[in-house]
């Protein structure tokens, strides 16, 4: 698709719904147990195959087995012009499916090999009709898949070791209105591709207690597309950098006793590697190749703290519940955009398990609290407010062999 301002393709990235989890366009929805504790213990619960994406380490947590991930997101908002009340309100409708697959395979008692497909920047948020921002934008798509490969070492009975590969995919697609030329509607399509890694560790303490330690390093995209512009007869080929930051995440887990156990967790991004976004573009007069106009963006580094709970009721079900809150790396309104209004925001999450045979079967529920906000767009010259809520549903199948 096409974008004038290609700007809100990597804000774009931001959200998928931008609001979902992570601030910023980071996602974590690869497992609907941990969606279920709101993500505390990641990597570290054992309870599923996610660790492939979360830290290889505790692969060595599990034997042989594969999973299945599905995580339905709603994410519903308005926009109020404060300088016009009532005219052309926006209206933020955006619902969106996003899979995950894991599948590992345990060599002997030293050596487990995983692979995974996960999606861990996104973006889905569509305006409808026409709207006092939609120079800004109007539909925006972010897929950012990751295709891992994962290897981890019981290098002693307490400390185990774990690395990934990583083929790093992005597709991307933007729409807005020209704010120059009266109607005409800008679209942009954009793909990228890197490789990078992730290594992390895990140290058991006891049978029932462990944590770990992960970091995955930035990722440079290159992106490179085309862009078409409506009525004024306009197409050419566009391209921008995104730097996607690093992070480290630490998750503990602590099984009190045959009934319950308890999890933390706490993930540091270093957004503030977002600075500024350059988009440039041929679809103009001549074709030359110019910016569409640097936005400074401004990020900042964000913390996601989480805690929560497992409830073994039996030997086939187990309930959890958890919350979180997730910091948003938006410095203010003034950078806060139409492609991502983005907010810090607590997370309140419920689910359960259950188990039948070589089946393992996992629901969870959340709800994001998210912080209303004011601002004022001077690229657009309006004042406006925003209130967003966002809703996800994730339903899980594990297979052990």
């Amino acid at each position: 698709m096409n974008k004038t301002n290609l700007y809100a393709l990597l804000l774009g990235a931001a959200l998928i719904p931008a609001n979902a989890y992570a601030g910023g366009f980071q996602l974590s929805e690869y497992s609907a147990s941990a969606i279920g504790r709101a993500f505390a213990g990641i990597g570290v619960a054992g309870d599923d195959y996610s660790a492939v994406a979360y830290n290889p380490a505790a692969m060595t947590l599990k034997e042989t087995g594969m999973q299945g991930v599905a995580t339905y997101f709603k994410l519903r908002g308005h926009a109020y012009n404060l300088d016009n009340p009532g005219q052309n309100e926006g209206l933020l409708s955006t619902k969106v499916t996003v899979p995950a697959f894991f599948a590992q395979y345990k060599l002997n008692d030293k050596w487990h090999i995983g692979a995974g497909v996960y999606v861990p920047f996104g973006l889905g948020t569509n305006w409808k009709g026409r709207w006092f921002g939609d120079t800004e934008a109007t539909d925006s798509v972010i897929e950012d898949v990751n295709y891992n490969l994962s290897v981890a070492y019981k290098a002693t009975d307490k400390l185990s070791l774990g690395v990934s590969v990583i083929a790093d995919a992005m597709h991307a697609e933007l729409t807005n209105y020209s704010a120059a030329i009266p109607n005409a509607y800008s679209m942009m399509e954009a793909d990228g591709f890197n490789v990078i890694w992730q290594a992390g560790l895990m140290y058991e303490l006891s049978k029932d207690t462990r944590f770990g330690l992960s970091y995955r390093p930035k990722s440079a995209q290159e992106l490179h597309g085309d862009h078409d512009v409506t009525v004024a007869n306009l197409q050419g080929r566009v391209h921008t950098r995104l730097t996607l930051p690093e992070y480290i995440n630490a998750s503990v887990y602590h099984k009190l006793n045959d009934s319950f156990a308890v999890m933390a967790g706490a993930r540091w991004t270093r957004w503030s590697r977002f600075k500024a976004l350059d988009i440039w573009s041929t679809a103009r007069p001549g074709g030359a190749d110019q910016s569409t106009g640097k936005v400074d963006e401004c990020w900042k580094d964000v913390w996601m703290l989480s805690a929560g709970a497992d409830w073994y009721v039996n030997d086939q079900w187990t309930l959890r519940g958890g919350i979180a809150w997730d910091e948003s790396p938006v410095k203010d309104s003034n950078h806060r955009t139409a492609r991502i209004p983005d907010s810090s925001r607590v997370i309140l999450s419920v689910g359960a398990t259950y188990k039948t045979g070589n089946w393992t079967w996992d629901a969870a529920f959340s709800h994001l609290i998210m912080q209303k906000h004011d601002g004022y767009r001077q690229s657009h010259n309006f004042n406006y407010r925003r209130e967003l809520n966002t809703d996800m549903l994730s339903l899980g199948v594990q297979y052990n062999f």
